[in-house]
């Protein structure tokens, strides 16, 4: 995922490897690179702690697609004003 990020995450790492989880997915890379985000889905029950589900899923490339569209379309109507 360190391809499709712009940055490293600075709370959690493990500071002897300078090793940091991916943050921040650019829309961008994702569109230019095609290497869709990973995502690990869960969420508490009602009244309980403990986790459920732990699917891994890929997020759909097409709300990716259209966030890059819609990024451009407010670049060209800032550069128009």
């Amino acid at each position: 995922m360190y391809e499709i990020t712009s940055a490293r995450a600075r709370r959690y790492r493990l500071p002897t490897l300078d090793f940091g989880n991916a943050d921040r997915i650019d829309v961008r890379l994702v569109v230019q690179t095609g290497i869709l985000p990973r995502l690990r889905p869960a969420w508490p029950p009602r009244g309980r702690r403990r986790q459920v589900g732990g699917a891994s899923v890929n997020a759909p490339r097409a709300c990716f697609e259209r966030a890059f569209e819609a990024l451009a379309q407010a670049g060209r109507d800032r550069s128009a004003a």
